[in-house]
């Protein structure tokens, strides 16, 4: 899975001779409805109401609780599926009387592995999710609206509920010019790179000042500062900017902006498959490892390069990297630290 974006969606990319043609195209959502009666248009007929009363009133489902104190009322239904896979859960609450009540996805069998466990209040909600079938019983999971240490009469109103599934797509990179070309492993695996990279063939992404990258990684080899991407044809460049290793290290990163600044972040070793997700915001710089970061710096701000985006080597071609690429993606905005966890979560 490589990708770009500019605004707020992960992008799927396909290429024909590197990596031009970047579309527009998310992993998308099935049009499936998986839930029963999700959009409370008449009756909650396929939702259990454990401990509620429940009308439907104007398409909103006011949920009453009728009891009280150390108990919590439940509504509810489950979906049965046999297969690991990405969801979405999209919501509306239009009312809710106490802070203590939530939603949360339960998989059968495995009550304390939630992939969502949120706090609810007035709003809208988006939540990508992933299932694992190998917890659990692995026969599916349950939508939980609860009523936490309700009260008698409290209330949840709930304007609609749907769940639906993604449709990852298959990777569809083809190589470079060079002689040496990356190997690509369909539909499920990583872009190796040994001794070649990638290119953005247009120019057209814009890395200054504000951007975020992430990348499914794994070193095999370490290296002369090899080089993860960047858009410098040259450490000097007084513009773009490179994620990079030390020399022969796996656990010491460089990072620099178009300055002569340069950020040198501890990891764990890269050696491992790991989540690597890198936040510029004006000067401030963050390296996330795993979703935790691994630390903050002043360095000089990104100003948008000539060069192309460089994937696995500096932008003239030199400073290789031999290592596998996975879930790449690139926004053109400081993503959020609510945004970066769930970006974590979906790269696995």
């Amino acid at each position: 899975f490589f990708g770009s974006e500019a605004s707020s969606d992960i992008i799927e990319g396909a290429t024909s001779t590197d990596v031009a043609g970047w579309k527009d195209k998310a992993f998308e959502l099935k049009p499936t409805q998986l839930l029963t009666n999700s959009d409370f248009d008449t009756d909650v007929s396929g939702w259990n109401n454990n401990d509620n009363t429940v009308v439907v009133n104007n398409g909103i489902a006011e949920i009453t609780s009728t009891v009280s104190g150390g108990f919590s009322s439940s509504f509810t239904q489950g979906f049965s599926t046999t297969e690991s896979g990405w969801y979405n859960l999209n919501f509306k609450v239009t009312k809710v009387d106490n802070p203590s009540f939530k939603v949360f996805i339960l998989p059968a069998g495995a009550p304390n592995l939630r992939p969502i466990s949120i706090d609810l209040a007035v709003g809208t909600y988006d939540e990508p999710f992933y299932y694992d079938s190998t917890v659990g019983t692995g026969t599916g999971f349950t939508v939980y609206f609860e009523l936490a240490l309700p009260n008698i009469g409290e209330q949840l109103f709930l304007d609609y509920v749907r769940l639906k599934e993604y449709e990852l797509p298959p990777y569809n990179l083809s190589q470079n010019t060079a002689a040496s070309q990356p190997t690509f492993t369909q539909p499920n695996g990583p872009v190796v790179f040994t001794n070649d990279y990638l290119e953005e063939s247009s120019g057209s992404l814009d890395f200054a000042t504000n951007f975020t990258i992430a990348v499914r990684f794994k070193l095999n080899s370490t290296g002369f500062f090899p080089r993860v991407f960047s858009t410098k044809s040259t450490f000097s460049d007084t513009y773009g900017f490179y994620l990079a290793f030390g020399n022969s290290t796996s656990t010491i990163m460089e990072v620099r902006g178009s300055g002569s600044t340069v950020w040198t972040p501890t990891i764990d070793s890269a050696l491992t498959k790991s989540n690597i997700i890198l936040r510029f915001a004006g000067t401030t710089v963050e390296l996330f490892q795993n979703g935790i970061s691994r630390g903050t710096s002043t360095v000089d701000s990104v100003v948008n390069s000539p060069q192309k985006f460089t994937v696995g080597a500096e932008a003239d071609g030199s400073l290789l990297i031999n290592a596998d690429y996975d879930h790449l993606s690139t926004y053109q905005r400081a993503l959020t630290d609510s945004e970066i966890a769930k970006l974590n979560a979906y790269m696995g």
